[in-house]
């Protein structure tokens, strides 16, 4: 399995206005986002050049949050909070700051108070700080009239837990995400509309967090949807190498066929996923199968590179 995912060309990224410089350090955290020790230089360089501008600092505490840096995504995520502090003028007092909060939640700068203010108490329950984000999701509750920022799902959440859990916070997180996708936190294996599974839901999302804990909690790694895919078929849609190394120590089935035969190394075949191929070779495919076709991935090969790799272990 590769160490990194695939280059990405700078093109197929949509940015918000910053510079090169800062453009191009951002694809090289994307490159090795699943690799830590690579990828947390780059973001810090990212964030020392881009000093205080809002977009970076989100995609910085959120980098820093679904790669299990807590203490920086912190760090960032108070950033944030201080940097619209002072631009808006805000109180500190949390009665006088609330009424503000209140009656301007709908401007920009202020909804981006709040979320990062949010954010900051899933971060420290994660760290295991229950007691001041039981505080932080009350405040941001107080805020709401319908949930969008998360602070009544944590709230309920904290106050329910029990009290001789050693939590780290990872529950949570998926409780959290759970009740904002409008999945029962009880029934793991709620379906949707086309049979996905709330697994299958959070790898198509990219959550790699909650794709974690799922499979902590006892989610069927192997579960099928209308279509016959299993979760695999998402993380290898998405070019998300790491939920893939997540999948497969699960023991999910990387030979698993769909309702038209087709495999994930078919999948990546056809969409000339060179890498993805790669990785699912290297992982074991089966590059024998066939489809209802009677086809095989090489026929499929969209690239000379992945035809020349699969020529090398078909018979």
């Amino acid at each position: 399995m590769p160490t990194s995912p695939p280059q990405q060309s700078m093109t197929r990224l949509s940015w918000y206005p910053v510079s090169e410089d800062i453009k191009q350090l951002l694809s090289l955290v994307v490159d090795h986002w699943h690799t830590p020790e690579i990828a947390d230089p780059y973001m810090q360089q990212v964030i020392e050049l881009a000093g205080d501008h809002p977009d970076v600092l989100v995609s910085a505490y959120r980098y820093f949050f679904y790669t299990h840096n807590d203490p920086l995504a912190l760090q960032v995520a108070t950033k944030v909070l201080e940097r619209v502090q002072q631009a808006e003028d805000l109180p500190t007092d949390w009665g006088q700051l609330k009424l503000i909060l209140s009656d301007r939640r709908d401007d920009p700068n202020i909804r981006l108070y709040i979320n990062a203010y949010a954010a900051s108490g899933l971060i420290r329950a994660r760290l295991g700080e229950l007691d001041t984000a039981q505080q932080i999701a009350a405040r941001v509750s107080e805020l709401e009239s319908r949930n969008e920022f998360g602070g009544k799902v944590v709230q309920s959440i904290l106050e329910n837990s029990d009290e001789d859990d050693e939590d780290d916070g990872s529950s949570v997180i998926l409780q959290h995400w759970l009740q904002t996708q409008g999945l029962n936190p009880g029934d793991l294996e709620q379906r949707g509309s086309n049979g996905d599974t709330a697994l299958m839901r959070a790898t198509r999302a990219g959550e790699l967090e909650v794709v974690r804990s799922l499979l902590q909690a006892g989610a069927i790694v192997n579960a099928r949807n209308h279509d016959g895919n299993n979760a695999l078929w998402f993380a290898c849609f998405g070019d998300r190498y790491d939920l893939i190394e997540q999948l497969m120590q699960a023991g999910i089935d990387i030979d698993n066929r769909n309702d038209n035969g087709a495999t994930a190394l078919m999948y990546a075949a056809s969409a000339g996923k060179t890498a993805m191929v790669k990785c699912l070779l290297a992982a074991g495919a089966n590059a024998e199968l066939k489809n209802l076709d009677d086809f095989r991935a090489i026929d499929f090969a969209a690239n000379f590179d992945i035809l020349r790799m699969l020529k090398h272990v078909v018979l």
